[in-house]
C-alpha cells in the first residue's frame, strides 16, 4: 500500500448552511468508512487566510490561489495499493458534490527528514 493525498479543490462562492451540513454529513459517512477499511490516514482543512510566497523576491500575496472558481480546501490523506484504486476511493469525496475537483497524489517522505 502506497500513501495518497487527495487535494481538495473548493468552490470559492460562499456556500448556504445547508450544503455546508449535506458536506458535513457526507464527510462523517466517507472518514468512517475509510478508517474501518483501514484505508484512512488523516486529514486537514485549510483556511481561506493565508499568504502566497512567490519566486527569487519571495513576492508575498495575501490569501490563497484561486483558479476557475476554486481553492485548495483541505487534504486527505489516505492508503491505496495504486494511484488508480486511490482515484476511485476519491470518487466519494463530498466536495465533487458541489462542483469541487479533487487532486490525486501520490505522497513519499522526503529523503533524509525522518518522516517515517
Amino acid at each position: 500500500m502506497k500513501e495518497y493525498v487527495l487535494i481538495l479543490h473548493m468552490r470559492t462562492t460562499l456556500q448556504t448552511d445547508e450544503e455546508l451540513n449535506n458536506l458535513r454529513k457526507k464527510w462523517g459517512a466517507v472518514i468512517p468508512t475509510w478508517r474501518q477499511q483501514g484505508i484512512y490516514v488523516s486529514s486537514n482543512i485549510l483556511f481561506r487566510k493565508g499568504a502566497v510566497l512567490s519566486g527569487i523576491e519571495r513576492t508575498i500575496e495575501t490569501g490563497a490561489i484561486e483558479r476557475d472558481g476554486l481553492m485548495v480546501g483541505g487534504t486527505v490523506n489516505i492508503m491505496a495499493a495504486s494511484l488508480e484504486a486511490a482515484v476511485e476511493l476519491a470518487k466519494a469525496c463530498p466536495p465533487l458534490d458541489l462542483g469541487g475537483r479533487v487532486e490525486v497524489r501520490e505522497m513519499q517522505p522526503r529523503p533524509g527528514t525522518n518522516n517515517n
